[in-house]
């Protein structure tokens, strides 16, 4: 057997007996978060053997800098914010936000930006989670009570889309560990007919009119292929110059983008966590996530 399916399999067996013993599970984390140790232990290849042997949905509390929330270690952004501490929120998305902030987190999956933002903004701001899976939108309402976050943490379980009113399939993934491929668009990615549900689509200007928000700091999007129906939905908004920051996942030259760059925004790669790169100098179709910033305001040092 390869080395490497050797400790593979070494890792996937101390993965089981960390999950079956909560003391190991506790030696395990207090390692991982200690950058030598995982390194010379190589204790990160048995808390990513947890996505491996689990097969099923598993719940911890992941503590960050400041807050914490409910994840998944069944699949990897679980075990990255339980294990490594790392949220998979973007760095550059701190020195964008201040305390007092409006922001919404459009496919919140379990929170991660829904969280960082909130535990910056703080109770004087408000953060809107848009998360239309259930499963999902009730682990965030439990992080939030878990935070005692519930004055400025809402959450709508509705799909951001071009308009508002419309019942329509949402692909639930097939992927236990990876359900951040769930769409109201089938994009091929474990996506099947068979495991879709209902849900009721919310155009974000009527949203924005609806909840009486004037401003919005930050709308970080990532709908997997259906940003650009987001945007559809928005741009009464965005005409008003109401949004200060967009981040979106995409890919270069989608209609999204278009959109943001003909009502005066600019567009750039957010490459190794804060380094942005503007869009004249990045190649047809990258994908990746992207920050668009309103016209007249200066991007803020981090």
């Amino acid at each position: 057997m390869p080395s490497s399916r050797i400790i593979e399999a070494v890792a996937n067996s101390l993965a089981r007996v960390a999950i079956a013993v909560p003391m190991v599970e506790r030696a395990l984390l207090f390692g991982t978060r200690r950058p030598r140790l995982r390194k010379h232990l190589r204790l990160g290849a048995i808390a990513l053997g947890y996505t491996r042997v689990l097969g099923r949905r598993e719940l911890r509390i992941a503590h960050l800098n400041g807050y914490q929330y409910y994840v998944n270690v069944g699949e990897s952004l679980g075990i990255e914010s339980y294990f490594f501490g790392s949220s998979g929120a973007l760095a550059i998305t701190r020195s964008l936000i201040r305390p007092g902030d409006v922001c919404v987190d459009a496919g919140a999956n379990a929170g991660p930006y829904t969280f960082l933002c909130a535990s910056i903004v703080g109770p004087q701001g408000n953060v809107i989670a848009f998360e239309p899976n259930p499963e999902f939108s009730s682990l965030i309402a439990k992080s939030v009570r878990l935070n005692a976050y519930d004055g400025f943490v809402r959450i709508r379980e509705h799909a951001l889309d071009s308009v508002t009113g419309l019942k329509k399939r949402f692909y639930v993934s097939t992927n236990p560990m990876n359900t951040g491929t769930s769409s109201l668009v089938n994009h091929g990615w474990y996506i099947s007919e068979e495991q879709t549900i209902e849900v009721q689509t919310l155009a974000f200007d009527d949203f924005a009119r609806d909840a009486g928000i004037g401003h919005f700091r930050l709308v970080k999007i990532d709908v997997e292929r259906a940003e650009d129906a987001v945007i559809d939905g928005a741009l009464n908004t965005i005409a008003e110059g109401r949004v200060d920051f967009f981040i979106i996942e995409l890919f270069m030259g989608a209609r999204a983008q278009i959109l943001l760059e003909r009502a005066g925004y600019r567009a750039f790669l957010i490459s190794e966590g804060k380094r942005l790169v503007p869009v004249t100098d990045v190649e047809q179709g990258r994908f990746g996530d992207y920050l668009f910033v309103r016209p007249g305001l200066e991007i803020p040092s981090s």
